[in-house]
């Protein structure tokens, strides 16, 4: 599971909305990997991947 941060589609909008990225029509988080949180977001404009580097312990 690479979802290790939940955010929810109201905080990446307003995220999205403040960098002038359009607004998120979409937002699907990544399963595959093992580090970092990933999500696919795609908006009026264009898709994106929003990633979150994590800092885990062992």
């Amino acid at each position: 599971m690479a979802v290790f941060t939940e955010l929810s589609f109201d905080l990446i909008a307003a995220f999205f909305r403040a960098l002038g990225l359009g607004a998120p029509r979409s937002v699907r988080g990544i399963t595959s990997g093992i580090e970092n949180t990933n999500y696919f977001v795609d908006t009026d404009r264009e898709d994106y991947v929003l990633t979150i580097f994590e800092r885990l312990t062992r």
